[in-house]
């Protein structure tokens, strides 16, 4: 359940920065921590939460539900 809850959290940080990278900066952790939470808290809910290409990070329509909900 913590982990959970510390994944939301992750996912609520890369929101806000736009891109993992200024997650990690915020967060104090390295990139690739940060895409392990995104990716576990993915896998637990089925769904993609972001769309993911080399130069943007935008939410999906499931995405921002969730994001309403973890904030």
């Amino acid at each position: 359940m913590i982990d959970t809850y510390r994944n939301l959290a992750v996912f609520v940080a890369v929101a806000d920065a736009g891109s993992f990278s200024g997650a990690g900066r915020t967060l104090k952790l390295s990139t690739s921590v940060i895409s392990h939470h995104v990716t576990r808290l993915e896998e637990r809910l089925e769904t993609p939460l972001f769309f993911r290409s080399t130069r943007s990070l935008t939410l999906t329509s499931e995405g921002e539900r969730v994001l309403q909900s973890a904030r």
